[in-house]
């Protein structure tokens, strides 16, 4: 066993509700209600989106498009590292690591507020700084909101989604994409948008999420504490409920802080995480950063509209990834079986990818008509841009593999190897080609992040196995080891 590595005990399983020959169909039930949910999710955001974005684009012109969009490309580097990264580390800890849910709960939401006002001050004085002291208000508002009101939301949320799953989850996160289109259109009616009204508009939005989530969030652990405090009673061992999820002394009390080694580790996996997801975001944000500093306000605006088209085509499958991550931590006991699902998602992604970069690309004509004239150029950028959907598709695929491993450390390093290259790319191609070597050091770094993640994938999957077959167990996934 590697160093990195924590044993753990495999977990109980749930009872089946099927008879015994329908078993089969009960998972590809349960699979099929969070996919679909997920999806619903999904749609809901093209549409929030399809009204948002040509309201936006007008009323803002592309140099004020620039600095909006911009602002939350600063605050996204931010989220990584107070709750998008702790929510990560939160879903595993419940589902694979099998921590008691009331302690992850309240460790999470005193990291959220440790790390969350610092980081706020950093991104209000970067905005200020990048675009001068006109944006203080809006920087202010977007950082207070996005980091502290959402972070806690976010911990509620990860904490319904590991416990209860997709659905229950989603329900909630529907707020966000259905108020911020209705508070945008409102903006429009009474001619009022301006960048800090759209980011008061979100802002109230996340206050509503954070409402839901905090009532949903709190039945939830009610509920875990009285099942814990009936259990603790005649069996303190056993968990509480079929999957784990909650252990018994989420019951009567909370564990000794000297005892509860909780907030330890969730300090350490959302450390991984950290690293993992701002590493992403540095290659998915960094070229509007390198352009905001380097290019007009105008070109930035351009890329950005540009950006948001194609990126329209990733969020049906941002809703795959979502589920799949929850699928993939649980136990398995089949040889090969994480590089066997990543083999087959990748083929119905990339034909899905081709088809819809296809269509985004003939359907300029009429985002012209939507978004008028002042973003012409963008529409060229959409046609370079267009097989970018491919490639981050199907890169983000044998990393989900990794986690499913527990080879967390393995997809952080291939992030950061990914991000730096990337980086790299920007700040070579970009002052020699312009907008277009942000297009082409994104190329290069997602085929490179591609390639790196099946070598690895494959890599640690031959691992496991071998490591299986000499212990005499079945073949490992995630119930085994986490890194």
């Amino acid at each position: 066993m590697d160093d990195d590595q924590v044993p753990r005990p495999a977990p109980p399983r749930s009872p089946s509700r099927w008879p015994r020959p329908l078993a089969p169909l009960e998972k590809f039930a349960a699979k099929l209600r969070e996919l679909s949910a997920a999806v619903g999710f999904q749609l809901v955001s093209i549409v929030s989106m399809a009204v948002i974005f040509p309201i936006t684009t007008q009323a803002l012109e592309p140099s004020g498009y620039g600095e909006y969009t911009t602002l939350y490309v600063i605050a996204g580097f931010a989220i990584s590292f107070v709750y998008a990264s702790g929510s990560a580390a939160i879903v595993q800890l419940v589902l694979q690591r099998r921590r008691t849910t009331l302690s992850v709960h309240h460790r999470g939401r005193i990291q959220v507020m440790v790390l969350a006002a610092p980081f706020a001050v950093i991104g209000s004085l970067a905005s200020i700084v990048l675009f001068g002291p006109q944006i203080a208000l809006a920087a202010v508002i977007v950082f207070g909101s996005d980091l502290i009101l959402a972070g806690l939301a976010e911990v509620n949320l990860a904490v319904i989604f590991a416990v209860r799953g997709v659905s229950r989850a989603t329900a909630i996160r529907l707020v966000l994409p259905v108020l911020r289109a209705a508070g945008t259109v409102a903006l429009a009616v009474t001619g009022s948008v301006t960048i800090v009204n759209l980011v008061i508009v979100n802002s109230l939005a996340t206050v509503v999420m954070l409402v839901a989530s905090t009532l949903a969030v709190r039945r939830e652990l009610a509920a875990a504490r009285e099942a814990g405090s009936a259990r603790a009673s005649s069996d303190p061992a056993r968990p509480t409920t079929p999957d784990g999820a909650v252990e018994a002394h989420d019951g009567a009390s909370d564990p000794d802080p000297r005892e509860d080694t909780t907030g330890r580790e969730l300090a350490r996996l959302t450390g991984v995480y950290v690293a993992s997801i701002s590493a992403n975001t540095t290659q998915d944000q960094g070229e509007r950063l390198v352009l905001a500093s380097l290019r007009p306000r105008a070109e930035l605006g351009e890329y950005a509209a540009a950006y948001r088209l194609v990126d329209l085509v990733l969020l049906p499958l941002s809703a795959l990834n979502v589920v799949a991550t929850r699928w993939v931590l649980p136990e398995t006991s089949r040889r090969g079986v994480h590089v066997d699902r990543a083999r087959r998602m990748s083929i119905p992604v990339a034909a899905y990818c081709l088809v819809a970069g296809a269509v985004v690309v003939l359907a300029r004509p009429v985002v012209r008509l939507i978004i008028g004239e002042e973003f012409d150029l963008a529409l060229e950028m959409v046609v370079w841009l267009s097989g970018f959907p491919l490639l981050r598709a199907l890169a983000d695929i044998p990393a989900i593999g990794l986690i499913g491993l527990g080879r967390n450390a393995a997809r952080m390093w291939l992030g950061i190897s990914g991000a730096v290259f990337a980086l790299a790319s920007y700040l070579v191609l970009i002052p020699w080609i312009e907008w277009r070597g942000a297009v082409v050091g994104t190329y290069l770094s997602e085929a490179a992040t591609l390639i790196g993640g099946w070598i690895l994938l494959m890599r640690f999957q031959a691992r496991a196995d071998r490591e299986d077959d000499a212990a005499g167990q079945p073949a490992s996934g995630s119930a085994e080891t986490v890194t």
